[in-house]
């Protein structure tokens, strides 16, 4: 019953292994509600197989989300289009995680419909200040811009 207010809508969850976005999908199997996980850790293919694989051994529910498209760039890796995502998300007041939230948003925007969207924020910020310095020592940043 409290899932009426969201009827239709989709929610996206960032995906490495797919965990998360697996058992959330089987938690809202029966609500009006499509969960889909965005690969930002490995290929559309790959992730499909590690949730069959976790589903497998966890009591073979069968509920999986949908699966969006990768990110078109290395999973962990400084890239000016990362950089780019997560600025513009702080600016806009979304403070997230450097590794997983830029590829999720990327693919979340790509594929954006008019159903009400929902972004499941998964942690991570304690590791931005550490990333940041990988993006320093790439040189993609200065340092001033990383104090």
């Amino acid at each position: 019953d409290d899932l009426k207010e969201y009827a239709n809508a989709r929610v996206v969850v960032p995906a490495g292994t797919g965990t998360t976005a697996l058992f959330l999908a089987r938690h809202l199997r029966d609500a009006d509600v499509e969960v889909c996980a965005a690969p930002c850790a490995t290929s559309s293919i790959e992730l499909k197989r590690q949730m069959t694989l976790l589903d497998d051994a966890s009591g073979s529910i069968g509920a999986f989300p949908t699966i969006l498209g990768a990110p078109p760039y290395r999973f962990g890796a400084p890239d000016k289009r990362v950089l780019a995502t997560w600025r513009e998300l702080a600016a806009s007041g979304l403070h997230v995680d450097l590794v997983y939230a830029p590829a999720a948003f990327e693919t979340l925007l790509q594929t954006v419909d008019d159903r009400p969207q929902c972004y499941v924020h998964c942690g991570g910020n304690a590791g931005v200040a550490t990333q940041l310095n990988r993006y320093r020592h790439a040189g993609l940043l200065g340092v001033k811009e990383i104090e």
